[in-house]
């Protein structure tokens, strides 16, 4: 009876705990938060933030060969890249849950690598049956840095359960990336009498790494999202649904063709401690998404040592993450997370030879039937490369003043 009792009055306390954190609370979701404007309390936000990131990426890239006149794709590479980046955010309220804001990131280095995964003597690249000569250098080493974009962009909510609690929140955002670096445009051996110098390859091909080559790749990018969050006691969950639509620049690589993508996330904030009237918190916040992209003539896990874009197939990315934010006085935030991604498998080098004349071939000595972005010895059936095991790590802080 008296175990009965203790137990009742735990459970009272815990709800009423939950409840009172609740009543208090005007918080929602960070993927649905808008800064505000104009209202009685506060007429105005504006919250600016830099953190640090970093990424690594491996992945393992095979060869497709015919093997007693089946397909398999053998080892060939593995390759490692490491990117660090600082990123720069504000928002500024307009109005009413109304929200202009902007984001660029600077990459101070995207340093990569190209090793051999299987004996020197048993690698194709070495001795390409195709050309019979060597594809290319093996290891090879790439240097980038600099600018890739900025970003700005528009935030509306037009439900707010902070206004109307028998509604979620309901956040659209408009987002418009603009290419201001330069495009990543690397160099092939003697496709360029002007600079085809030893040095001036060295430094467009990111090559030498006390002159890192430039890491845009001037596409404009409108993304368009969608989120929902509603909150239940200490719980926050939220999904995004998202599209994001690629234009390549003319200042860019000729043929580039970048791909589409859309994808959707969903996951749940936990706010153990909330306290509104001092605005300190204290939440985690659990995520998966997934992002689906379409195929394209693009940057690849091979443009640097192949030096040219390769044509990749559609993919999807998987990632999970783990987010921390602290907010100790009204006007700091601060903020910490890691994330483990995967791409599932898919080819990146798959040109198209072509349109097919009269025959139903494609004459490859025809300049009217090829395409001229096809090679042989990458984009024809027993050639073709396919990149596999491919890891995304990532882990970033930051610093936000919220005024």
């Amino acid at each position: 009876m008296q175990c009965s009792k203790w137990l009742a009055l735990v459970c009272a306390t815990i709800v009423a705990l939950t409840e009172s954190v609740v009543a208090a609370s005007p918080h929602t979701a960070q993927l649905t938060d808008v800064a505000d404007a104009a209202e009685p309390d506060n007429p105005f936000d504006f919250n600016a933030s830099v953190g640090f990131r970093r990424t690594v990426r491996r992945a393992r890239i095979t060869r497709e060969a015919f093997v007693d006149g089946q397909a398999t794709f053998a080892d060939e590479l593995t390759m490692n890249q490491v990117t660090q980046a600082l990123d720069i955010r504000a928002q500024i309220a307009l109005y009413h849950d109304l929200e202009f804001n902007f984001y660029m990131p600077y990459v101070f280095n995207q340093d990569a690598d190209w090793d051999f995964r299987v004996p020197r003597e048993l690698s194709t690249i070495v001795t390409d049956p195709t050309l019979g000569t060597a594809l290319f250098d093996v290891p090879y080493r790439s240097y980038k840095r600099g600018l890739q974009s900025l970003d700005f962009g528009l935030a509306w909510s037009p439900f707010n359960d902070q206004r109307d609690d028998t509604k979620p929140t309901w956040t659209i955002r408009f987002t418009y990336s603009f290419p201001v670096g330069a495009a990543f445009a690397p160099i092939r051996d003697g496709a360029d009498p002007v600079a085809d110098a030893a040095l001036a390859q060295d430094v467009a091909n990111g090559r030498d790494p006390n002159n890192p080559a430039a890491v845009g790749d001037k596409v404009h990018r409108l993304r368009f999202e969608t989120s929902f969050s509603k909150r239940f006691l200490v719980f926050d969950p939220y999904v995004t649904l998202s599209y994001t639509h690629a234009i390549a620049d003319r200042a860019g690589i000729t043929g580039h063709t970048p791909p589409l993508t859309g994808g959707f996330t969903t996951g749940i904030e936990i706010i153990p401690w909330d306290t509104p009237a001092e605005r300190q918190r204290l939440s985690f916040d659990l995520r998966l998404s997934a992002s689906f992209v379409g195929p394209g003539r693009t940057y690849s896990e091979l443009t640097d040592p192949l030096r040219q874009l390769t044509y990749v197939d559609n993919y999807a990315t998987l990632t999970a993450g783990a987010y921390l934010v602290f907010q100790p006085i009204q006007y700091v935030r601060l903020s910490a997370g890691i994330s483990v991604g995967h791409d599932t498998q898919h080819l990146i080098t798959n040109e198209n030879p072509g349109n097919p004349g009269a025959d139903g071939v494609v004459d490859l000595n025809d300049p009217n039937e090829r395409n001229p972005n096809y090679r042989g010895e990458l984009d024809s059936p027993g050639r073709r490369f396919r990149v596999e095991d491919t890891t995304i790590f990532t882990w970033y802080v930051s610093l936000q003043l919220m005024l």
